[in-house]
């Protein structure tokens, strides 16, 4: 038993020790904005108010930006909508 408690914690301080993969998307805009989001499957609508930053898709997904651009994303990127536009960085 005692060893089974000491594989548990290793692998609970592995899992704490990696980082989390999610694209972060931020609105440089002066005014909120909403980006629709389809991640496995699911849509929804993420409202960004001017200069809010989110973590999203941490396994992927699609967005669409305000001006109607569509843009895969893989869970690592940094995002900035400037304009209406999604600028991937």
């Amino acid at each position: 038993m005692k060893i089974l408690s000491i594989a548990l914690v290793a692998t609970a301080s592995l899992a704490g020790a990696l980082p989390a993969l999610a694209a972060d998307i931020t609105n440089g805009d002066k005014k909120a904005v909403v980006i629709d989001v389809v991640e496995n499957g699911n849509r929804s609508k993420l409202p960004l108010s001017a200069g809010a930053t989110e973590s999203i898709c941490p396994s992927g997904c699609f967005i669409t930006a305000p001006n109607g651009d569509r843009i895969g994303l893989s869970g690592a990127e940094t995002v900035e909508i400037s304009g209406g536009a999604a600028i991937v960085k």
